[in-house]
């Protein structure tokens, strides 16, 4: 995909920013159970899914338009979703980092 410099940001079509950005959004307002901390990571994660992942995504599939814009906007709202999982999930991660050192039992 050999595109002008001024038609990418990052070597993303700006054109599928829009969708990647509505994506992000509606994924915060949708779940307001978010403080400030996890929105900030959680944007920043569907940034990066944004980014990373939807362009790998469209790559490999050779979605036409329409359909890669969809596939941004689902990058920028699940990519949100699976850090907030792993985060809920994990708890304390320096906990758990000590939970699987110990093999899985807790210290005493």
């Amino acid at each position: 995909m050999d595109l002008p410099p001024d038609e990418t940001v990052l070597g993303v079509r700006r054109a599928f920013l829009i969708p990647g950005a509505a994506g992000i959004l509606m994924g915060i307002i949708w779940r307001r159970q978010f403080n400030v901390a996890e929105a900030l990571t959680a944007a920043a994660a569907g940034a990066c899914c944004v980014l990373w992942v939807a362009p790998a995504i469209v790559e490999w599939t050779g979605v036409k338009d329409g359909v890669a814009g969809l596939s941004y906007w689902a990058c920028g709202m699940g990519g949100m979703f699976i850090v907030d999982f792993i985060s809920k999930s994990m708890g304390n991660p320096w906990e758990a980092l000590a939970r699987w050192r110990n093999g899985g039992r807790d210290q005493q």
